[in-house]
């Protein structure tokens, strides 16, 4: 490794980070601000976008510490200060992903009213949250007895510790199975819904986009793969892929769920973007005919049809589609 792949795992994880800050300042810019109405999801994003600067932090330490080096090339106190870093920032990604996740199924709770679909988003959340804090409990304590240098010293004698092989791919195919669950859960309810046309693709289009987290959770497994195959006797080499995919998953996830509370701001800067236009209505040609003829004497009428206040479409009950709730107005 020529050094390449470090730095392209600190700019990956400083870039998205840094776009996960500015969609996260957007999203309570448009909630606090604008709409008004801050709920339990802005706050969750708070805590995961501070998981996330957390993360990136640990992994500057892990390249400042050997990361991209062969471990036999390190000095023993640079040895622990790298697996010290690797163990910190299992434990981060750990809680941020589960920030992340909640913070998706909370605002759906939020946006959408259906009762199969609340029960199921209530039903994901338990899930999510007993798996997150196991997770994180697991890895905090992988060994016995607690604390043992053993965790992030590779020369220490080995002690009783957890499976981590088996242990990291499960964790990792949790995630990105409640992640494509988590996506799809909105999908149906979104596309039956009575909006205009253009409203309805962004909410389509947003919520789509949190696929790229599963992508990302999906690629995150190989990358775990590569280094726990070499997991024995030289991690700090083999460790980027893992550490660049763990924030991208991450950083993906929180700009994700960013995007859906931010049509506040795109309302604002481009006005016509969401709307549909409208249609000017035709001249109106007033004759007041007979009575008895194509309706009654001294009624306004278009073509000889009567202009009453249905025809004019004034009425609530003419309009075919109704107007959405007003929740929507700002998703």
């Amino acid at each position: 490794m020529d050094g390449s792949e470090p730095a392209s795992t600190l700019a990956c994880a400083g870039v998205f980070t840094t776009l996960a800050i500015i969609f996260s300042a957007m999203r309570l810019y448009s909630r606090a601000i604008i709409v008004r109405s801050v709920h339990v999801d802005d706050v969750l994003v708070v805590f995961a976008v501070m998981c996330s600067i957390a993360l990136t932090t640990l992994i500057i330490f892990q390249a400042y510490n050997g990361l991209g080096k062969h471990q036999d090339t390190l000095p023993h106190n640079q040895a622990i200060n790298f697996f010290k870093g690797i163990y910190g920032g299992s434990i981060v990604y750990s809680i941020g992903m589960l920030f992340t996740q909640t913070t998706f199924l909370f605002q759906y709770r939020n946006f959408f009213i259906g009762k199969w679909l609340r029960r199921s988003t209530d039903a994901m959340i338990v899930i999510v949250t007993l798996e997150g804090i196991g997770t994180t409990l697991a890895l905090a304590f992988q060994c016995l007895p607690v604390g043992n240098r053993y965790i992030w010293d590779p020369y220490a004698p080995p002690v009783s510790c957890i499976n981590y092989t088996a242990f990291w791919f499960f964790s990792a195919l949790f995630n990105v199975v409640s992640s494509l669950v988590i996506c799809a859960l909105p999908l149906p309810l979104i596309n039956s819904l009575r909006l205009p046309k253009r409203q309805k693709r962004w909410l389509l289009f947003v919520f789509a986009l949190g696929f790229f987290t599963c992508i990302a959770s999906g690629v995150r497994i190989v990358g775990l793969y590569i280094s726990v195959q070499h997991s024995e006797n030289d991690t700090s080499y083999y460790y980027c892929p893992a550490a660049t995919w763990s924030s991208l998953e991450m950083n993906i996830g929180i700009i994700c769920s960013c995007m859906p509370t931010i049509k506040p701001i795109v309302d604002r800067v481009f006005p016509e973007l969401l709307h549909e236009p409208t249609r000017p209505m035709p001249p109106l040609r007033r004759i007041t005919p007979a009575a008895g003829v194509n309706g009654l004497a001294g009624q306004p009428v278009d073509n000889g049809v009567p202009l009453t206040d249905k025809s004019l479409g004034t009425s609530a009950e003419s309009s075919s589609v109704p107007t959405p709730k007003k929740h929507f107005e700002d998703v």
